[in-house]
């Protein structure tokens, strides 16, 4: 049983850890990743960055797992909106390139931010 709670323990370090490095971006820096996770999740900023980089920090109460596991989602499917508005305003691009000059070979979109498997773009 204990190797059981070891691997959830784990599976959410590698959702804490996914989480701030998606912020981080956003936020300009790691720590300011920290700080939004932890006013999100309800824990000190401290204990985030502890828990993902210090071996033995305990595990985080239920409570505190489902709304790391949940604000991760809602992060990832705030991204995938942000990054389909994107691929949107691409194609209306190229398309309009390709209205403009028909002797032009047609400008192909490349295949960059795939879709995130599981995503949910409905907004």
């Amino acid at each position: 049983m204990r190797n059981n709670d070891n691997d959830e323990a784990e599976i959410m370090r590698g959702i804490v850890r996914k989480t701030v490095s998606k912020l981080e971006p956003l936020c300009g820096s790691r720590m300011v990743a920290y700080e939004k996770v932890a006013s999100v999740v309800g824990v000190s900023a401290s204990w985030v960055r502890k828990f993902i980089t210090v071996d033995g920090t305990p595990e985080p109460r239920w409570s505190v797992g489902y709304r790391l596991a949940k604000y991760y989602q809602e992060l990832c499917d705030d991204l995938d909106r942000k990054a389909e508005r994107e691929r949107s305003k691409i194609n209306e691009i190229v398309g309009g390139l390709n209205e403009t000059d028909p002797l032009i070979r047609e400008i192909s979109l490349p295949a960059f931010l795939p879709d995130r498997p599981g995503g949910d773009l409905q907004s």
